[in-house]
């Protein structure tokens, strides 16, 4: 019995070793249907939170906003919500303290689990932060919509004067050169030009 307690020690540290990880805490609980059962994370760095569900069904919420997340949207910023084993990723970049909610699920009278707190070592993803991610995308398209909508109003604008532009009829030749005629015609200086024929006329 002794060996085989040993052997699988050996084996779960041989897994923590190749994968990356080190374990710093785990705890075991249960927490009854609809029910909540919190915990507070100081530890610094990227960290993997492992939840196996021995019995029913736990569920994971983690945030780094409020102390008491649930699975209300607004409360929670990582969530796993899977039938077995619950795994998040919480990167460096998280505040801390980071609040840690395991929910018990409707379909069980009573959950039992077992939450692990990894430390992972940093790789290039570990500069990557989902939460903040999809924050900053929202606001791309935020403002991608908002320049959209005033750029907009001035296409409109644009489009109205292309179009009464093209709507006004143009003159035609004809129309040009008698225009230009009664312009001639009512010249001041047309009619005194009259009067001097005229008295040259009959002087002669």
């Amino acid at each position: 019995m002794g060996k085989a307690i040993c052997l699988c020690w050996c084996l779960s540290v041989l897994l923590v070793v190749t994968s990356g990880e080190q374990l710093l805490h785990s705890v075991a609980g249960e927490v009854g249907r609809g029910n909540y059962t919190y915990y507070s994370l100081m530890y610094e760095g990227p960290i993997v939170l492992s939840l196996y569900s021995e019995l029913g069904d736990a569920d994971l919420y983690v945030s780094q906003t409020v102390t008491k997340p649930t699975f209300e949207p607004e409360t929670y910023c990582l969530q796993s919500s899977t039938c077995g084993l619950d795994v998040v990723h919480i990167p460096r970049s998280f505040s801390r303290p980071v609040g840690i909610g395991v929910y018990g699920h409707i379909s069980h009278e009573v959950s039992v689990y077992l939450l692990e707190v990894l430390y992972r070592e940093e790789d290039e993803t570990d500069n990557f932060d989902p939460y903040t991610a999809e924050l900053n995308q929202n606001e791309q398209q935020e403002e991608t919509t908002s320049n959209e909508e005033r750029q907009q109003p001035d296409e409109q604008y644009k489009a109205k004067e292309r179009g009464s532009a093209l709507n006004q009829p143009e003159k035609s030749d004809t129309q040009q050169k008698s225009s230009k005629r009664k312009r001639r015609t009512h010249h001041p200086l047309d009619q005194i030009w009259r009067m001097l024929r005229r008295s040259l006329s009959s002087g002669i």
